[in-house]
């Protein structure tokens, strides 16, 4: 339990970090004159970039993906996910493959971008602002990092927190919620000894 509470209280500490990074990434941000056309050039380009390196790692995951699992017959039990036109009862489990695992979090990331790509395309779009074209440039590498498949395929890492069904991540805002690192049962534990 006391391992447990170390590793919650490091990702917090990660997340505290990458809020920290962040905020002042955005007010650095804003001070550009995006009404300038070579400012709001090279916002476009940034954005161009930070996409090249989300492809980038999503082609190096797939291939890892397809290269790594032949032989490999290992399975895991999990809760069936909803799909298109299907939906599981409540407490329904499946038995899949690793690499069909992998492969079905792959597609979400592929989704996940295309949906970020669309959503600041538009707002670029509609109202011209290029602020969130250059913080891609450093939230999508942040994103694609802490992607448990780039831990895994690309790094070369392996640990707890990485054994599949990875665990959903948790809110930004975890960290500051709860700043002293304590898991919620642990929490609700020492309430009720209390």
């Amino acid at each position: 339990q006391q391992q447990q509470q170390q590793q919650q209280q490091q990702q917090q500490s990660k997340r505290k970090m990458e809020s920290l990074i962040m905020l002042p990434a955005i007010y650095l941000v804003r001070q550009l004159d995006f009404s300038d056309p070579q400012t709001l050039l090279y916002a476009r380009i940034a954005f161009g970039v930070a996409q090249t390196i989300a492809v980038i790692g999503i082609y190096l995951i797939n291939s890892k993906i397809k290269g790594g699992f032949k032989g490999d017959d290992k399975t895991i039990t999990m809760k069936k996910e909803a799909s298109l036109g299907s939906i599981p009862e409540e407490g329904e489990m499946e038995t899949i493959t690793v690499a069909e695992y992998d492969s079905r979090k792959l597609v979400g990331m592929i989704k996940s971008l295309v949906m970020r790509v669309c959503i600041i395309g538009f707002i670029h779009y509609k109202w011209g602002s290029g602020v969130p074209l250059v913080i891609q440039l450093i939230s999508t590498p942040m994103t694609l990092y802490k992607d448990p498949l780039t831990k895994i395929h690309i790094l070369g890492q392996t640990g707890k927190e990485l054994e599949r069904p990875f665990k959903p991540p948790a809110s930004p805002f975890a960290a500051f919620m709860n700043p002293e690192g304590e898991s919620t049962d642990a929490a609700a534990s020492t309430k009720k000894e209390n």
